[in-house]
């Protein structure tokens, strides 16, 4: 676990971990926690999807999370709400006794960090799950990415997988 280090934030310290780098030498799942969260509910869960090994990681390493929630919202961003494999994760986390709804978001690139962030406080979500830097950080870095915007600006605990 660690906290969020994003430009809304206090100035980070000297012994700040920050989560980007974290989240990729981590080999683990990482939960990352905006300032002044106090616990961590898991009634709503918000499962931001694209067909990736990351996605997909992400998804395996948040069952234990999923599996004690009321209700999973899966969500997939792109220009056609980027389906592809929604429907089949959907009947992969049903399968664990969960009710799971699927969404289609339509966005560019450019926004899909910002669509995902919009649902989740939208839907009330508690926690979202995603899967981390499927993009080299160098390209992650110089134009911006779905990772960094999340890791700056969620407004609820995020688990992520690299």
């Amino acid at each position: 676990m660690v906290g969020r280090s994003g430009t809304p934030d206090p100035e980070p310290s000297l012994l700040t971990v920050l989560p980007g780098p974290f989240v990729v030498e981590a080999g683990r799942p990482v939960l990352i926690a905006p300032p002044g969260m106090e616990s961590l509910r898991v009634r709503r869960v918000v499962v931001a999807w694209k067909d990736t090994l990351e996605a997909r990681r992400a998804v395996l390493h948040s069952l234990p999370f999923l599996e004690r929630s009321d209700q999973i919202l899966l969500v997939g961003v792109g220009p056609a709400g980027d389906g592809e494999g929604l429907d089949d994760v959907a009947a992969y986390l049903s399968r664990h006794g969960q009710a799971v709804t699927p969404h289609r978001l339509g966005s560019d690139d450019a926004g899909a960090g910002e669509a995902i962030l919009g649902f989740v406080v939208r839907q009330d979500a508690d926690l979202l799950v995603m899967g981390a830097y499927g993009h080299s950080r160098m390209r992650e870095w110089m134009f911006g990415g779905v990772t960094r915007d999340v890791l700056q600006n969620t407004p609820v605990c995020c688990l992520m997988s690299n």
